[in-house]
């Protein structure tokens, strides 16, 4: 998985109306495994009033990749 997908797939779960706000807003990635052609990924969040943190795993369990996006 590229890096570009990473990210469409952390904006998938945010509302229409946050992004359509055309506020600014920093993304900060840590990438942390790949994933591998046919593993299954998932991706759980944390909403705050100024923040969304996420965590990207594989179907092993494996953690993949940690994010926020923060709110200005």
């Amino acid at each position: 998985v590229n890096t570009l997908r990473y990210v469409d797939m952390m904006f998938d779960t945010l509302p229409l109306e946050t992004i359509e706000l055309k506020e600014r807003m920093r993304l900060d990635i840590n990438f942390l495994a790949e994933a591998r052609y046919g593993e299954t990924i998932s991706v759980g969040y944390i909403d705050s009033d100024s923040d969304r943190q996420f965590e990207i795993s594989s179907d092993s369990g494996k953690t993949l990749c940690r994010a926020k996006i923060e709110y200005k």
